[in-house]
């Protein structure tokens, strides 16, 4: 699958982490540079930097033509726009979490 994640801190990072393993193509939007620089050296994932609630990044990080988007920030605000955006693109159930719960379908 085609996966785009927003968000690469530790929930982003392990859901990242286990899409990798699992053979999934993921591509990464994480806007803090040095974050996105180490990312790719241990995963083999695509990174961007920018940030997931920029409709521009994500159409740049193919969202629009992912199997999946996932929001992964550290807070629910960002989450629900990058939600929000990926239903925009097309995507009937974007996923989003936090570091403080599970990943769950979008609301509505």
């Amino acid at each position: 699958m085609n996966i785009v994640v927003a968000g690469v801190g530790k929930a982003g990072h392990a859901v990242v982490r286990q899409l990798d393993a699992e053979g999934h193509d993921v591509t990464v939007i994480e806007s803090k540079s040095q974050v996105l620089e180490q990312t790719p050296d241990y995963l083999d994932v695509i990174g961007l930097q920018g940030s997931g609630t920029d409709v521009d990044v994500l159409r740049e990080a193919g969202a629009a033509k992912a199997n999946l988007v996932i929001a992964a920030t550290s807070t629910d605000e960002p989450d629900i726009v990058i939600c929000l955006l990926g239903r925009g693109l097309g995507h009937r159930e974007p996923l989003h979490g936090s570091e403080t719960r599970s990943f769950t379908k979008a609301p509505g």
